[in-house]
């Protein structure tokens, strides 16, 4: 794997916000997808919210791996 992409998306089809995390190879093909989903228990969605707009602070859309 050559790169890690966070996705977000503010409102998808039903309205929420979407937040996943793309691993890539060279060829930009993704090799593993992680989808965040709402969760039911509506306390622990500001907190995840929180935490991935910090990742995307920190490290940006797009994070390079190295070997």
């Amino acid at each position: 794997m050559k790169e890690l992409r966070f996705q977000y998306t503010e409102r998808n089809e039903r309205g929420e916000p979407s937040y996943s995390v793309w691993f890539l190879e060279e060829n930009q093909e993704s090799v593993l997808r992680i989808y965040l989903r709402k969760s039911e228990a509506e306390a622990t969605n500001q907190p995840r919210h929180e935490l991935f707009m910090e990742l995307l602070e920190t490290y940006g859309e797009s994070l390079q791996l190295t070997s």
